[in-house]
Order: structure tokens, then C-alpha cells, then sequence
């Protein structure tokens, strides 16, 4: 059994360890269909920068230059996608009117002097009327907490029974005969005692 509750705990340790750095690569936005979003790209290294791109489910749709070239693909016509002109939001990629077909994975890919660095988007789009879309994304935070309470509740157990091991132990059951003992030694002075004072 004890070994049954370590395989459950270290299950679970690895569990909470894989969905929060899953969690930590991508990051999940749920939008209702018909609303703008704006993903915005980090924008650290704007001023290193040698070129930044956008891409959907691995397509690319806009590429930008140090020399100020821009350019939009197909893709991005077509699903009617633009980025943000203004200098705060600089290469931001803006979705207006949102629709199912504008759901997967974005990314967003700065080239700098420093280096090459990335963020990542998971789109969702809700139908208004779609309950269970809109439950994904409480239940997605709430799986974390799950995981924690499971693992605390497995460390209760394992301690617990590890306790309960010690009591049993040899030793242990020797000092409760001990003081099994020494009780039934007093009980049996102050029946003689008893004995001496009533002739």
C-alpha cells in the first residue's frame, strides 16, 4: 500500500510539474465570436531588432524588417488580419470581428542582436450560446489546484501511515507493556494496602 501511495504521489508531482510548464509555452485566450483581439509581442528588444514575424498554426502571415519592410501573406488577407501601427504596440497582430476560423496557434518571433525569442497564443473562440467553451478556461485554472490538493492529501497519507508503522514497532509495544506493568504493579499495592487497614 505504501508503495501504491508513493507511485501516486510522485504520479502527481510530475503531473503539476508538466501542465505548469505547458502551461507557462503557450498562453490560452478565449474570445467570444464577433470581438476584437489583439495579441500583443513583446516588445524588449524593438529597438535591437533585426526582423519579427507572425505566424498561424506554423503559416506565416506578417514579416517585419529593421529597414521598415512589411509584408502580409495570403493567409492574412484572407482571414482579414492586421497589425498595429501605433509605436506602444509595435508589431502587434489585431483580429477584428473574430471568427472560428481564426482559432489555433499564433506565434510571434523577434530577431534581435541579442538573440531570437518567441511567445505563443492559443486562440479559442466561443460561440455566445456554446456553455461548454466557456467552462474550458475556468477548468483549465482549476486543474493546478486539483493537482496540489492531491499531492498534500498523498503527503497526509504517506505520513500518517508511517506513524501508525512507528507504533507498531517493536519498541512500542514493548513500552505500552511496560506501562501495563507498572499500572497493574500499583493497582495490585493499593489492593494491599487495602488488605492491611481491613483485618
Amino acid at each position: 500500500m505504501v508503495n501504491f501511495l508513493r507511485y501516486c504521489c510522485t504520479s502527481c508531482v510530475i503531473c503539476c510539474t508538466f501542465w505548469i510548464f505547458w502551461q507557462a509555452e503557450a498562453k490560452t485566450i478565449s474570445q467570444a465570436v464577433g470581438s476584437t483581439v489583439i495579441l500583443n509581442c513583446s516588445n524588449n528588444s524593438v529597438k535591437n531588432f533585426i526582423m519579427a514575424t507572425w505566424t498561424m498554426n506554423g503559416n506565416n502571415l506578417f514579416s517585419f524588417s529593421r529597414r521598415g519592410n512589411k509584408s502580409a501573406s495570403n493567409k492574412s488577407v484572407h482571414l482579414n488580419l492586421k497589425t498595429s501601427e501605433s509605436q506602444s504596440q509595435m508589431f502587434a497582430l489585431i483580429i477584428e470581428d473574430a471568427q472560428k476560423s481564426h482559432e489555433g496557434n499564433y506565434t510571434c518571433e523577434m530577431t534581435a542582436d541579442s538573440g531570437v525569442s518567441a511567445e505563443q497564443w492559443e486562440l479559442i473562440i466561443t460561440e455566445a450560446n456554446n456553455s461548454i467553451e466557456a467552462l474550458k478556461i475556468p477548468v483549465i485554472a482549476a486543474v493546478p489546484s486539483v493537482c496540489f490538493l492531491l499531492l498534500v492529501s498523498v503527503l497526509v497519507i504517506l505520513t500518517v501511515r508511517k506513524k501508525r508503522a512507528r507504533n507498531r514497532s517493536p519498541t512500542a509495544i514493548r513500552q505500552q507493556k511496560q506501562v501495563e506493568d507498572i499500572y497493574e504493579n500499583h493497582l495490585e499495592i493499593q489492593r494491599r494496602q487495602g488488605c492491611h487497614h481491613h483485618p
